[in-house]
């Protein structure tokens, strides 16, 4: 109602040194199970300067987690857990990665855990590389990639982690060369936003949604060969849209449907 007042929430750590880095840590008390023994709890970060946050993603080897929110900033936290059970996880800030002019809207680290991409509004893209330093470790810049004309809104590695392809409001994707920067292929078609993408782990397909209703599958079809290795060429083979049965033949569309269950399953089951 407006008439009560908000109480401040107890903080799990100290307050941070830093004035400009302001928030507090919430835990949720962990529930008593009556079927089995566990425990469990949660933190929860709210610490992007009043902020919303956007993005979030693991580290694949370490415990190390990013975010990133409307601060313009990315944050990195160490994660840890007592295996005696006996407290709670707990979530100390580690550095803060400040070089977009925007909010960030998506985060992804790549499958070694070297480097990590982060995605902004303007069309902004950074790879970040990982360093060893006295102190511990540092993210510096390895690339700036340029080429989106409006925000971007997904991002997603390569298996090897040679390539990224993202997701832009300007309705397109682009496959991006990690080691050089560079663009590789733009995949165009959707007729508005594209708000997600997936490389298959096989690195065979790429998938992306839009906001234009459409699902589009691009399968690799390589074309030549550039110093020995085979020239990657993504084209769209299936767009995946709302059927209306009217105006096509009922047996079609149940066919249409039943291949792209099974092309999901299939993509599914090589995960």
């Amino acid at each position: 109602s407006g008439s009560e007042v908000a109480r401040p929430v107890p903080s799990v750590f100290p307050p941070s040194p830093n004035p400009s880095l302001r928030g507090d840590f919430r835990s949720i008390p962990p529930e008593k199970k009556t079927t089995e023994r566990m425990r469990g709890g949660t933190v929860q970060i709210n610490w992007h300067d009043l902020q919303p946050v956007l993005t979030l993603d693991f580290h694949p080897v370490s415990r190390r987690l990013a975010t990133g929110g409307g601060d313009h900033d990315i944050k990195i936290w160490a994660i840890a857990s007592d295996e005696s059970e006996e407290k709670l996880p707990t979530a100390s800030y580690v550095s803060s990665l400040s070089s977009h002019s925007s909010a960030v809207n998506v985060l992804r680290f790549s499958p070694s855990g070297e480097n990590l991409a982060s995605g902004a509004d303007g069309g902004g893209i950074i790879l970040w590389t990982l360093h060893s330093t006295d102190d511990g470790e540092a993210w510096k810049i390895h690339k700036s990639l340029l080429f989106h004309r409006k925000d971007v809104l997904d991002l997603q590695w390569s298996s090897d982690g040679s390539y990224l392809v993202s997701a832009s409001v300007d309705n397109s994707c682009i496959i991006w060369d990690a080691n050089k920067g560079v663009v590789q292929q733009m995949l165009e078609g959707h007729l508005h936003y594209v708000q997600g993408v997936a490389w298959d782990p096989l690195g065979q397909y790429i998938a992306s949604l839009s906001s234009d209703r459409t699902c589009k599958i691009y399968a690799n079809k390589p074309q030549g060969k550039s110093k020995n290795t085979e020239k990657m060429n993504f084209v769209c083979q299936h767009t995946l849209v709302k059927a209306e049965l009217q105006n096509h033949d009922e047996s079609k569309v149940r066919l249409m449907y039943f291949n792209c269950y099974i092309l999901l399953m299939c993509i599914e089951q090589v995960r």
